[in-house]
């Protein structure tokens, strides 16, 4: 049977795609139409769809910049914390080695000639790397700083927990405090007496 004849008319109809079907109409031949406008395009000039454009632009500029103001802020805080890391590193060596620079000073000062020396060097590497001595000696008590020694004489204040008097000067210190990066590492052992 040829396929040039007419389908019978109780026949099914044969999909659009099907490589036998025959054209019948004139869109068969010349192809699907376009697809129909939305209100939107029919109404879109040059002027209309430039200020889109621009819109869009501009969201992805904000967009943009959002994301590198978060990139910055991290990098910020990374850089803070990797310092802060830094800074508890260096002051658990610190108050390791201020055992070691308690027994060099104290050498010092029993031989100045053979470790008057390596103490200041000491001191200096130390002062380098952040640490500070506190060294109250005359100035008022403060427990948040300073450590009262028990006292062997009638003149020297004891101090037991926090009773502190309010004229209470440190008159005498045994062991110095130590602060690094703003931290107090070691508070300073001192004896103290009434300031009036």
């Amino acid at each position: 049977m040829a396929h040039d004849e007419q389908d019978p008319p109780n026949a099914l109809p044969i999909p659009a795609e099907h490589p036998r079907r025959r054209p019948t109409v004139v869109t068969d031949l010349i192809g699907p139409p376009e697809p129909a406008r939305t209100d939107a395009q029919a109404s879109a000039d040059p002027a209309d769809q430039l200020d889109r454009l621009r819109g869009e632009r501009d969201e992805h500029l904000a967009s943009l910049q959002r994301l590198a103001a978060e990139f910055d802020n991290y990098r910020k805080r990374m850089l803070r914390e990797q310092t802060a890391n830094l800074d508890r590193a260096a002051e658990g060596l610190l108050r390791e080695l201020l055992p070691v620079l308690d027994a060099v000073e104290l050498g010092a000062k029993h031989n100045p000639e053979a470790l008057g020396a390596v103490h200041k060097q000491l001191q200096q590497t130390l002062a380098a790397e952040g640490l500070h001595r506190i060294d109250p000696l005359g100035e008022p008590f403060d427990p948040a700083q300073h450590e009262a020694a028990p006292s062997d004489s009638s003149n020297v204040i004891p101090l037991h927990g926090n009773d502190v008097q309010a004229d209470a000067v440190v008159a005498e210190v045994l062991r110095p405090g130590y602060r690094t990066h703003g931290q107090l590492i070691r508070p300073a052992l001192v004896r103290v007496t009434s300031g009036g």
